[in-house]
């Protein structure tokens, strides 16, 4: 056991420095200004087919995938909607509740094991108070969410 839970830290150490890699294609951050941020960041794991947001519910996090398959999909008379599917390097969250702090009219469900990387609302709020470098980050990362969005529908 205590050899899975080697395996495991090295995973997340790997899958942290990706992170750090990942944010700084936005912004340049130092192993310094990267660790400053790591207590706000919570690795969180599910089994397939959990919903993560409920419609109905106000999104808490704002979420990377690490490994796994998700999609958010929207209730629909009849079924349901799939808006967005989201791998290894993504991200998902229920945009328009997250930001507004309104409930969900989506649903984010995993469909395989996932693990996130994901920050609350409340924690990104503090992270942005505190540093004007991780401000621009986030806004850089919104507005190349929003660019990746429109290039879907008008390509």
């Amino acid at each position: 056991m205590t050899n899975n839970m080697g395996k495991q830290k090295s995973s997340y150490k790997s899958a942290l420095d990706g992170l750090h890699h990942y944010l700084s294609r936005y912004i340049p951050l130092s192993k310094a200004e990267f660790q400053l941020m790591l207590p706000y960041i919570e690795i969180r794991e599910y089994d397939k087919k959990v919903k993560v947001t409920r419609e109905g519910e106000i999104e808490r996090y704002f979420n990377i995938v690490v490994r796994g398959l998700v999609r958010k999909y929207l209730p629909v008379k009849g079924g349901e909607q799939t808006i967005q599917l989201a791998v290894e390097g993504h991200i998902i969250h229920s945009e328009l509740s997250f930001h507004h702090r309104t409930p969900s009219g989506a649903v984010v469900e995993t469909i395989e094991p996932t693990v996130f990387f994901s920050i609350s609302y409340d924690s990104l709020e503090q992270l942005y108070d505190q540093s004007a470098k991780v401000e621009r980050m986030g806004r850089l990362m919104i507005s190349d969410l929003f660019i990746k969005k429109d290039d879907r529908y008008f390509d």
